[in-house]
């Protein structure tokens, strides 16, 4: 196995302590951070040359290494950039998957627009996608749109569990109590904020929710 990752990926570390007994290898790739900047022309600009840098990295790499699967995880946007185009530079010769979480941001942007181009070539090259939900397929039909999309619901190993289950035992709560829980990252576009204000407006949630 060949992962390959931008250099800051905070999940690099667990990544390798999971596959640490493994035959695998990391293969870093230095890109822009894309978040972090402010979109002005000057930044689109920059923007623009790492995307091009990362074209040709992404493009010796894989001629060089010659795999037999390609799967292209798609991050959050206008990160996933990358990912479209290592889809593309992938899908010319090997057979290549993207799983793909979120559409792009729909607000208007060079990078908006880009990715809608980039994923108007995927379309046309016909690459499989794989999405984790039908909410999530129909956003990305109808907001990008991208088609030629399978549903595979993310997974939980019951057997690894490592949580305990008796909540309310460990929270010190009374049965009779409605405990309301969230697995994943607390990103702001998640909407958490707005769940929890609309939860203060229920005095039944109020006074019968952990």
């Amino acid at each position: 196995f060949l992962i390959v990752t931008n250099s800051d990926n905070k999940g690099k570390e667990f990544l390798k302590s999971l596959l640490k007994k493994e035959n695998f290898n990391l293969k870093e790739i230095k890109i822009f951070n894309y978040k972090k900047s402010k979109y002005n022309l000057f930044n689109y600009l920059k923007i623009m040359i790492n995307l091009a840098i990362f074209f040709l990295k992404f493009s010796i790499l894989i001629k060089k290494i010659k795999p037999n699967y390609v799967l292209v995880n798609q991050g959050g946007f206008p990160g996933g950039l990358t990912g479209w185009i290592a889809s593309i530079i992938a899908k010319r010769k090997y057979k290549t998957f993207n799983l793909i979480h979120h559409a792009p941001d729909s607000n208007f942007s060079i990078t908006f627009l880009l990715s809608k181009l980039l994923c108007y070539i995927i379309t046309f090259q016909k690459t499989p996608n794989i999405t984790v939900s039908n909410a999530s397929k129909f956003e990305l039909e109808n907001n990008i749109p991208l088609g030629n999309f399978h549903v595979i619901y993310n997974g939980l190993n019951e057997s690894e569990r490592k949580i305990p289950l008796n909540f309310y035992k460990k929270l010190s709560l009374k049965k009779n109590k409605l405990i309301v829980g969230s697995i994943g990252p607390l990103d702001h576009h998640k909407g958490h904020e707005t769940i929890i204000m609309a939860f203060n407006k229920s005095e039944f949630l109020k006074k019968n929710a952990y």
